[in-house]
């Protein structure tokens, strides 16, 4: 949890995604993983938002917190909110406002001759009454590389290994 405050965002990003490891038993770091949602780096809010996801209902009572990140300047940060909102058991009805206001900033930022609806928020609103977790499927809408590339993970996990070392060695 100590690393979760760490100066390096590589740090506090993989602390995040550790706990995330954790699942439900992570709830005693939620007030630190909330801390996180206003982080500079993208990266650690993704993987606060993955790991408090992974909560479950657990989390339910920071519902206002994590769906101000459907608001996030960050695509995947976006849907790592809504991932979690999705885990967490609700539906698109509250988030209307939210969801309405993404998929506008995505169309006006999206090149002309492509100009359509964002697919994901378009899901969410179609069907607003329906559980998230009706209308998003497995690790949907993050997608099968939702912790990032085989690259990427590989060196996250160096990383971890060499700093958790250093962390946990005897006095």
């Amino acid at each position: 949890a100590a690393m979760l405050r760490d100066e390096d965002p590589l740090l506090r990003q993989s602390a995040a995604s550790a706990l995330g490891c954790l699942g439900r038993n992570a709830a005693r770091h939620e007030k630190e993983l909330l801390a996180l949602l206003s982080d500079s780096c993208s990266d650690v809010r993704y993987a606060s938002l993955v790991t408090l996801g992974g909560l479950q209902k657990l989390a339910r009572r920071h519902k206002a917190e994590i769906a101000r990140r459907l608001r996030d300047g960050n695509g995947k940060c976006r849907m790592a909110a809504l991932r979690a909102l999705k885990c967490m058991g609700y539906t698109a009805e509250p988030f209307q406002e939210e969801l309405r206001a993404w998929q506008q900033t995505w169309y006006w930022n999206c090149p002309w001759t492509t100009k359509k609806p964002e697919p994901v928020t378009t899901r969410a609103l179609l069907f607003p009454s329906t559980p998230l977790r009706l209308v998003f499927k497995g690790p949907a809408p993050l997608g099968k590389k939702f912790a990032g590339s085989p690259s990427q993970q590989q060196d996250r996990q160096k990383m971890l290994s060499a700093a958790l070392k250093n962390f946990c060695q005897p006095l």
